[in-house]
């Protein structure tokens, strides 16, 4: 009954009885509290996770500009580039249906002021750019077209066997690999950059809710039970007189009490207690006449 009676006031159902005692009060109150915690939390953390997810990358490489994810006229192409001849060749068939610009600063820039949705440029001065110059841009994929490149010099050069001998020996002391890492692979933006960032709740976060909580059920408790026969109280002289003993039956605790430890001094008193306390389930008497 008490499962039932906690899952449905957690769920706003609520059960099919009502609490009687204060103790059964606080922790109705507890559930409460615990119930608009957690489904605020989830509320919050669900809208947080679908709007993040909304706010990604439009697109993830480049089929998705040959399936027309974005329109073609929101593509900036340069012109007279290696990058119009593969649009041309891969992607529209030879239609000027992109929108054109004449340098990397204007491309840049498009993408910038939202004249355009996406590009195609080289990927060593895409990493260059998106890592240490432009913060709000993306670089989605790399390598979807390689090509190569090289170092043209004039025929029977003079010094042709020593450049080689020279890129050959960078290439094998880790100097070119230092020079790429150095240049294009260290990302200056990344702390500034919008990246994704988990919203999930961790348990950790949550555990002062549930120790809240554990405190309010300890405290209900300990209204359920009272223990008036301890060590401190004899220390105390808690020894309950016919009087006092009628002071304590006309107070809340006893009407909320169901388990009862208790010292008096009159044999009466007992089924005063016993007849007296509705919910009463326990009692441990202690007699001590003459005090």
């Amino acid at each position: 009954m008490s499962m039932w009676y906690s899952i449905g006031t957690i769920m706003g159902y609520g059960a099919d009885f009502h609490v009687q005692t204060a103790a059964g009060r606080l922790l109705t109150i507890g559930l409460y509290l615990l119930s608009l915690v957690l489904m605020a939390t989830y509320t919050a953390n669900l809208a947080s996770d679908l709007t993040i997810s909304k706010s990604k990358d439009t697109i993830s490489g480049i089929d998705d500009i040959k399936n027309g994810k974005i329109p073609f006229s929101r593509i900036g192409i340069l012109v007279e580039s290696s990058q119009e001849d593969y649009y041309l060749r891969e992607i529209s068939e030879g239609v000027r249906n992109y929108y054109p610009l004449k340098t990397q600063d204007e491309l840049y820039s498009s993408l910038l002021n939202n004249l355009v949705d996406a590009s195609i440029l080289d990927t060593s001065a895409i990493e260059y750019y998106t890592n240490n110059i432009y913060f709000n841009l993306t670089f989605v994929e790399k390598d979807f077209a390689p090509s190569s490149y090289g170092i043209a010099y004039p025929k029977q050069w003079l010094y042709g066997k020593d450049l080689d001998v020279i890129i050959l020996s960078l290439r094998e002391s880790g100097v070119l690999d230092d020079l790429k890492e150095k240049w294009f692979d260290k990302n200056v933006c990344q702390h500034s950059s919008s990246s994704y960032v988990s919203t999930s709740i961790k348990l950790e976060e949550m555990s002062g809710l549930f120790v809240t909580f554990g405190l309010i059920s300890i405290l209900s408790n300990s209204i359920r039970r009272l223990d008036l026969q301890n060590g401190h109280c004899l220390k105390r002289d808690r020894c309950f007189n016919s009087e006092q003993c009628a002071a304590f039956l006309r107070s809340s605790w006893a009407k909320q009490c169901e388990i009862l430890e208790i010292v008096v001094n009159d044999q009466s008193m007992i089924d005063d207690l016993v007849n007296d306390i509705t919910n009463l389930k326990a009692l441990k008497v202690m007699l001590q006449p003459g005090r």
